[in-house]
């Protein structure tokens, strides 16, 4: 803490003694004359023990906010994936109540503070069985008990206390039965109570109530996949923003005149108003069957209609428990696979197929800051790899879902930390993967993998850029040369040529009237994207030399996050999220045909991280993550948007 804070903290613990300061500097202004050892030593220790207690009430205080604040965290966590429901039901047992007695805490006006709820206490026959077996040590405890609510358990004759609860815990998971917070102070129950997923454990430790952490048993069920009914559920109350009004009935108005006896007006011929491609659309739909059974043809996306309201269908959703750190929504050996990094360094991996299961990767310390897929290590089979804040880089090669392996780490290396964003990419036509990765300290860098004499490999630097301002966004294009637009504040951008040359341009954006917003630059074959620090008000796609500017227009906000998706080599999709959860989708072949969205669907809000992969020639995966740990994977259709037809 800084001197000037630490004064003022101590001049405002000081200001609550003033009557002791009082007295203490009039006893030394009456003795300065003749300052004797033990002058004003009453009223000094009278000041100094005020002191003390305002100290000591000041940090109860903050530790108290700090207690129930962590309190509503991990209950919010049990009510969020396990089903509780107000009023809070908690099973006491003797240990507890006897903790209670020690400690003079008033269970009945306490634990409803605790739980910020209404709470129930209860207890068994087997608890107050073993209590009364135990004599007059623990009478104290007994009479607590016998004050609760005796709930029924169907041990006949009585267990202990320990099989009591643990057959509690495990009966609460059967339909219909009451859930319990379990409020105990036996390490042994404890544990057991770990090992069942979903059982809130309550005791008490310095003088109050305090709530156990999840295990990781409740974790790894909270983080599984749901099925297809909470599916749905969940959907309806994200999409549903208010709840449908009554249908009102339609009067009945005066009628019309017969119409058979009336005279009818003739139609317009459709034919006539129609664009030729529309109208031989039958003739042009036959001659593209015929041709595919013998020729090779290649598909031509149109947009049909622009700012289609599309209809998201929700594959998988799960709550995580930590703050997600980046987010990868890619294609590993023909299966799809959500990659999630958090922030206190596990990496979990959900497949898109039903029947994989989840995998998990604690292998990093500091918090996950990027991923990247590809063969980097040229072996024919592409690998996961996982970059750490603290620059720490693993390798992994991903099973495929269904097999119940967990990844395997093929080499570990150290990097240089603060790396926000790693994308592999051929920059030189060699055939084989760089690595491009950008840092939060204004620099990128290229690594390629080189094998040594000795067999073993390492990421090798090849080049080194630095910026002038902070980086904001980095997007790669693929086209003639492999370039990186680099967005950068007051309306520039940086252009990075990857190769022989190695070329950088400073640009001035024509997007001058807000230069204190952010802006995301993309260039016109971009195939990799990555947003950062900044929330951007204009997406600005850039042609290859930089000497043209299209801005697009997002329904929506300032954007959050986007992602490119390639659906057939030529044409692309640019996804981008806001702050409502308003997906945008826009594309784009050769040029830039339209500048609002093709189409636009509704998904959670509070989106924080968003990925995208192709799911066919007309369908894309987006995966996001939003601010509460909610992950949720989309299958986005496309094909009221877009109509393939052959060409020669």
């Amino acid at each position: 803490m800084p001197r000037e804070q630490r004064l003022l903290k101590y001049a405002t613990y000081l200001s609550q003694c003033s009557s002791e300061a009082t007295v203490y500097g009039k006893c030394v202004s009456e003795k300065a004359e003749k300052v004797t050892k033990s002058a004003c030593a009453q009223e000094f220790q009278t000041l100094i023990a005020c002191f003390q207690k305002a100290v000591k009430v000041q940090v109860q205080g903050e530790m108290k906010i700090k207690r129930y604040k962590r309190a509503q965290r991990l209950i919010g966590f049990y009510r969020n994936n396990f089903g509780y429901t107000k009023p809070y039901r908690v099973l006491v047992d003797g240990t507890f109540c006897q903790a209670a007695l020690t400690n003079r805490i008033n269970l009945r006006e306490q634990m409803p503070k605790y739980l910020n709820e209404e709470s129930e206490l209860a207890t068994t026959s087997c608890v107050i069985k073993e209590l009364e077996q135990m004599g007059p040590e623990l009478y104290g405890a007994l009479h607590i008990c016998k004050q609760f609510d005796v709930d029924p358990c169907p041990h006949k004759p009585a267990k202990t206390a320990f099989d009591c609860m643990a057959s509690m815990a495990r009966r609460m998971k059967q339909p219909g039965k009451t859930k319990y917070f379990f409020a105990t102070q036996d390490n042994a129950l404890t544990e057991k109570l770990g090992e069942i997923p979903g059982c809130p454990v309550l005791f008490i430790k310095f003088n109050s109530i305090l709530i156990d952490k999840p295990s990781e048993v409740s974790v790894e069920t909270a983080e599984r996949p749901k099925g297809d009914i909470e599916i749905v559920k969940e959907l309806k109350k994200k999409m549903l923003e208010t709840e449908e009004e009554p249908k009102k009935k339609k009067r009945k108005g005066p009628k019309g005149p017969n119409p058979l006896s009336c005279k009818k007006k003739k139609k317009p011929n459709p034919s006539a108003s129609r664009p030729h491609a529309i109208v031989n659309e039958t003739e042009t739909e036959g001659d593209s069957r015929h041709q595919q059974e013998g020729t090779n043809k290649s598909a031509i996306m149109r947009a049909l209609q622009p700012a289609l309201q599309l209809c998201p269908m929700a594959v998988k959703t799960a709550y995580l428990s930590s703050p997600c750190s980046t987010l990868l929504l890619s294609k590993i050996e023909q299966h799809v696979v959500c990659i999630v990094g958090k922030t206190n360094g596990q990496i979990l991996l959900f497949p898109i197929d039903r029947l994989g299961a989840v995998s998990r990767v604690d292998e990093f310390e500091a918090p996950i800051s990027a991923f990247a897929v590809g063969d980097v290590r040229h072996c024919g089979r592409p690998e996961l790899l996982a970059i750490a804040a603290d620059g720490w880089l693993r390798s992994f090669i991903v099973p495929t879902p269904g097999d119940g392996e967990p990844p395997s780490e093929t080499f570990a290396q150290l990097l240089n930390a603060n790396i926000c964003a790693a994308h592999l990419v051929d920059v030189d036509n060699d055939n084989q993967l760089e690595l491009i990765v950008a840092m939060t300290d204004r620099v990128v860098r290229t690594y390629r993998y080189m094998q040594s004499d000795s067999g073993h490999g390492r990421m090798t630097p090849l080049n080194k850029w630095e910026v002038p301002t902070q980086i904001t966004s980095m997007a790669i294009g693929v086209g003639m040369t492999v370039h990186a637009l680099l967005s950068q504040t007051c309306a520039h951008y940086v252009r990075l040529e990857f190769g022989q040359k190695d070329d950088v341009s400073f640009v001035q954006s024509m997007a001058s009237d807000s230069p204190d917003s952010a802006h995301l630059f993309l260039p016109l074959d971009a195939r990799r994207i990555s947003v950062f620090h900044a929330l951007p008000c204009r997406v600005i796609v850039v042609d290859a030399l930089c000497n043209s500017e299209i801005r697009l227009k997002p329904s929506g906000g300032p954007v959050v996050s986007a992602a490119c998706v390639n659906l057939t080599p030529s044409d692309l999709v640019l996804v981008t999220v806001d702050l409502t959860g308003l997906l945008s989708f826009f594309h784009w072949s050769d040029l830039v045909s339209r500048t609002d969205p093709i189409g636009r669907c509704q998904i959670m809000t509070n989106v924080e991280h968003l990925s995208a992969v192709a799911a066919g020639p007309d369908a894309v995966y987006v995966a996001v993550v939003s601010v509460y740990f909610e992950l949720a994977l989309y299958h986005v259709r496309l094909g009221s948007v877009f109509q393939f037809t052959g060409s020669k």
